[in-house]
């Protein structure tokens, strides 16, 4: 985006390619993980980013991936852990 606005070089060797995606349940955000997990070796860039789940605030997908039992989700007035299955009630 800075680029595109500015005219200048903002995107290089080590930039990544942030991701927002919307998800509204755990199937979903299962879907959307494996589709980002399938996306990224061949992806020029590294895919950052997380999953936005509904009045709830964001979790990085890659944690969301990895199944730990803790995760971190963060809001517009908090960062917390909260458990896994907390994320879908």
């Amino acid at each position: 985006m800075w680029q595109a606005l500015t005219g200048g070089l903002h995107v290089s060797d080590s930039s990544d390619l942030d991701v927002l995606v919307d998800v509204a349940d755990a199937d979903a955000a299962e879907l959307a993980t494996d589709i980002l997990q399938r996306l990224a070796p061949d992806c020029p860039f590294k895919i950052d980013g997380e999953l936005s789940l509904p009045g709830l605030g964001e979790v990085h997908w890659q944690e969301y991936r990895n199944g730990e039992p803790l995760i971190l989700l963060k809001s517009i007035n908090a960062i917390r852990m909260v458990r896994r299955e907390d994320l879908w009630k």
